[in-house]
């Protein structure tokens, strides 16, 4: 069977109340295009309806399969799940609780298919070149904590990416294959660790500019912060060779 040319990895945990709209709206986006595509709901052990719409939804819309994770273990899990079982030549994660998820997607559609290949499609939560602590902090823009925990990430890899906080990110199959098989947080910065490691093996990345409204109501101070422990486990855990060798202390 021919790769359908795009995955969507929809990863969910008792999200019932959006999923049914969701998957209408998706199906509805994708067919409205001519590429061919797959929509691959990957769920985190719910409690809720999840499986019975999924059901019932199975015979409506061809393209839809359902993963259920072993247990309950976080968001970056059922995202690695659904990296490494799709099938598509591109992947890309829908948020079912961000409206903007797909018109993102628009914006990053020109760009895996010009001539000009990337690995990594990525749009930022806000544009670090025009971003400064000051006006992060009085403008009301960026929330100050999120533009230190970028900052803290960025010095302690050494890293050039642009942004690790509430991206959305379209991954080709090679690198989706080869990154998430690596990948071991589990929780909010699974994809902050998925882009230093593809940008230590060497993957190319186009950062397209954020969309106003991309992630506006998002101010987590505290997944941020978490996301910043989180790094720094991932840190300690290059410095280990927690990673095959190949990442060490890189």
């Amino acid at each position: 069977m021919a790769r359908p040319f795009l995955s969507f990895i929809v990863p969910v945990y008792n999200n019932a109340d959006f999923l049914a709209q969701a998957l209408i709206e998706i199906d509805r986006y994708a067919t409205e295009h001519t590429y061919s595509y797959e929509i691959l709901v990957v769920d985190d052990v719910s409690t809720d309806a999840t499986k019975k719409i999924i059901e019932k939804f199975s015979g409506i819309i061809r393209h839809i399969k359902y993963i259920e994770n072993s247990e309950h273990r976080g968001k970056g899990s059922v995202v690695k799940i659904g990296m490494l079982a799709a099938y598509g030549n591109w992947r890309y994660v829908i948020d079912i609780t961000n409206t903007s998820s797909l018109v993102a997607f628009n914006a990053c559609i020109s760009h895996i298919t010009s001539k000009k290949s990337y690995d990594i499609v990525s749009m930022p939560r806000y544009e670090k070149e025009h971003t400064s602590f000051l006006s992060s902090l009085f403008s009301g823009e960026m929330c100050s904590i999120e533009w230190i925990v970028n900052a803290f990430i960025a010095r302690i890899f050494k890293s050039d990416i642009p942004s690790f906080l509430f991206s959305v990110h379209c991954f080709s199959s090679e690198s989706a294959e080869n990154i998430f098989s690596h990948t071991q947080l589990t929780h909010s910065g699974y994809i902050s660790e998925a882009l230093l490691l593809s940008e230590r093996m060497g993957y190319t990345q186009k950062c397209i500019p954020a969309l106003e409204q991309s992630y506006h109501h998002l101010h987590f101070h505290s997944e941020s912060l978490q996301i910043a422990r989180e790094m720094i486990k991932m840190r300690w855990w290059l410095y280990r060779g927690h990673y095959t060798s190949e990442f060490k202390n890189i």
